[in-house]
């Protein structure tokens, strides 16, 4: 794990990419994300790390 914080919104992936940054690390260099599927959080994948490579959810 690299990150935990409160939150369900797209705000919470902007936390995360100001933790990284703060560490040295740059959006781009993550290149998958596993998380809730909610609509929320998918627009905040999108909107903060926009080279993540989209997974196919399992069912």
């Amino acid at each position: 794990m690299l990150f935990a914080t409160e939150g369900k919104s797209k705000d919470t992936l902007e936390k995360f990419k100001q933790h990284l940054m703060s560490k040295g690390a740059t959006a781009t260099q993550i290149q998958e994300i596993c998380c809730d599927m909610s609509p929320a959080f998918i627009r905040g994948i999108q909107e903060q790390f926009p080279e993540v490579h989209e997974a196919e959810a399992l069912a």
